[in-house]
């Protein structure tokens, strides 16, 4: 996808600002982009547009109606504050690793947030619930958070459900101060005390509350989207969520990618249904390494009978009567079970969607050579 930096006037300050760290764009003054626009010779892009007044009006209308994808990033420069929160949606939305010290010189330091003004002109026209279960994330509490709230501008109708419980660190506090500085954005809260059991039994617990909590207020979304709330958000590029909506196949369930796929335990295979890939803990370190694979970047979704990775995408419809069990084995098994039992349910791994990084076998992900590579199938 193009960036370009377009404003009423050539802004010098700014555009060396992104020459200095080698930042690949293209500047247009409005009245040229407006013209490449009319004339439908821009391509998907995203553009950052700074302005000093008022909002151009004909530019908003024009990017609305356009016929290909569209991103546009309205900065006042007299308004505009750089902060941690500010600067997080500037990069998400740039692809680009700026720093305040970059900034500071150009706009305002200030500790004042207001939610940027993005617009996408082809969102997606249905209901989103996303979803997130955590236990002491602090360390990575602001990263998932603000990777929520920016799936936001993607979606015509949004919400958010965070369940917590038992953290013994700064989350619970930390979720109630980004819910009041994103007060704007519905986002829903559980928390619990003193729950038990092992992991995916607390786990199981925390899914299945959330999905108690959406049926008893009806909310009845098109699509929940399960995300993990740790260091797998860290690499994982929010755009890369609207993939599964422009398929044409008829699916139920998509799960997330990585370089490495990493989550053998919710892994089950067409080709291997009961197989239990995490269990093999007693076999040699090579053999168990065999397991392990990537996903070729040409590939086509890949039908499985359960998977996850860190994002799960739901349709609704086909996750009613369906809950979590984790007494035996990961919760994500049982559900997707339940899922193909109760709906005839089609799941995938969607080679598109990126997250990370991640270990494989306690070491970072890079550690072990991976060389085999899969397309279309498992």
């Amino acid at each position: 996808m193009n960036i370009i930096i377009s404003s009423p006037n050539f802004i010098n300050n700014f555009t060396n600002i992104l020459n200095d760290i080698n930042f690949k764009y293209k500047f247009l003054l409005v009245n040229d982009l407006l013209k490449k626009i009319n004339k439908k010779y821009l391509n998907e892009s995203k553009i950052l547009y700074l302005y000093y007044d008022e909002l151009p009006k004909n530019l908003i209308n024009v990017i609305q109606k356009y016929e290909k994808q569209v991103q546009i990033f309205f900065i006042n420069i007299n308004t505009f504050n750089i902060n941690n929160s500010s600067l997080f949606f500037l990069n998400e939305f740039l692809n680009a690793k700026l720093t305040i010290n970059n900034l500071d010189s150009f706009f305002n330091k200030d500790i004042k947030f207001i939610l940027p003004q993005i617009i996408i002109n082809k969102k997606i026209n249905k209901n989103i619930i996303i979803t997130g279960v955590c236990r002491n994330i602090s360390t990575y509490i602001f990263n998932s958070i603000h990777k929520f709230i920016y799936l936001n501008y993607y979606f015509q109708d949004f919400k958010i459900i965070i369940y917590e419980n038992d953290s013994n660190d700064n989350t619970l506090q930390e979720l109630y101060d980004f819910k009041k500085l994103f007060h704007n954005i519905d986002i829903t809260i559980i928390t619990e005390k003193n729950i038990k059991g092992t992991i995916t039994q607390r786990i199981s617990h925390a899914r299945n509350k959330i999905l108690k909590y959406i049926h008893d207020n009806e909310l009845n979304p098109d699509y929940i989207i399960n995300i993990d709330m740790d260091d797998i958000l860290l690499d994982f590029k929010t755009d890369t969520i609207l993939h599964p909506f422009y398929e044409t196949i008829e699916w139920s369930m998509f799960g997330a990618n990585s370089l490495i796929y990493y989550d053998m335990w919710a892994l089950r295979t067409i080709k291997y249904p009961d197989k239990d890939f995490w269990e093999d803990k007693k076999l040699p370190l090579k053999e168990r390494l065999t397991y392990y694979f990537k996903i070729h970047k040409e590939s086509l979704p890949i039908p499985v009978i359960s998977c996850f990775n860190g994002i799960g995408i739901y349709k609704y419809k086909h996750i009613i009567d369906c809950f979590y069990d984790g007494n035996n084995t990961c919760e994500h098994i049982t559900f997707h079970k339940d899922m193909i039992n109760n709906h005839n349910a089609k799941l995938f791994i969607h080679p598109k969607i990126i997250v990370g990084p991640h270990k494989i076998l306690s070491k970072p992900m890079g550690f072990y050579k991976i060389d085999k590579y899969v397309k279309n199938n498992i």
